[in-house]
């Protein structure tokens, strides 16, 4: 029989993590770290990482362009593929980047899982946009208005709309702190 059961949200220990050493120059406008995930994630990524011709945009990890179907990807400008960093380097790795946008596979809206990779992206001081499928009932900010009307994106349109917003409005840095 079991006595008890203690529930820990593993998803949160990347926010025990030291983060002093974090600069605020950054290199990179949009981020993604992660893999391709046998193909689950091309369309996410086709959706909101390719398609910028006017900001810099860095995809690292274990995914490539030649992982992409071509005919999905047409014209849209590709990010830059770089290769994947150990895991102890992701905070910095993800700090070279003003913004990253959190996807995830097709099921987890179904669960309703909340990746770790949202918690290191906002211990890594950059400006975390959430893919609104990901967290249709906005669990991540939703307990804040003026985050979550800012935060959640549809699209890559929507994501190039809210950056403009956050940039002519000096916005960085407040929500950053928040």
């Amino acid at each position: 029989k079991v006595s008890s059961i203690q529930s820990y949200e593993f998803q949160k220990f990347p926010m025990m993590f030291d983060n002093k050493d974090l600069k605020n120059d950054k290199n990179v406008d949009i981020s993604y770290g992660g893999t391709f995930r046998s193909g689950r994630r091309e369309k996410k990524l086709i959706d909101f990482y390719f398609g910028y011709d006017d900001l810099k945009v860095e995809v690292f990890g274990k995914v490539k362009n030649e992982d992409f179907n071509k005919d999905k990807i047409l014209n849209l400008a590709p990010p830059l593929f770089t290769k994947a960093v150990n895991y102890d380097k992701i905070l910095q790795k993800m700090n070279e980047a003003k913004y990253h946008i959190v996807i995830g596979d097709n099921h987890y809206p179904k669960i309703e899982m909340i990746s770790q990779r949202v918690y290191e992206s906002i211990k890594s001081n950059t400006i975390t946009f959430i893919d609104e499928s990901f967290d249709k009932n906005k669990r991540i900010f939703g307990s804040s208005k003026y985050l979550s009307d800012i935060l959640y994106v549809k699209d890559r349109e929507d994501v190039r709309n809210k950056i403009k917003q956050i940039e002519d409005n000096h916005l960085y840095d407040d929500i950053i702190k928040l």
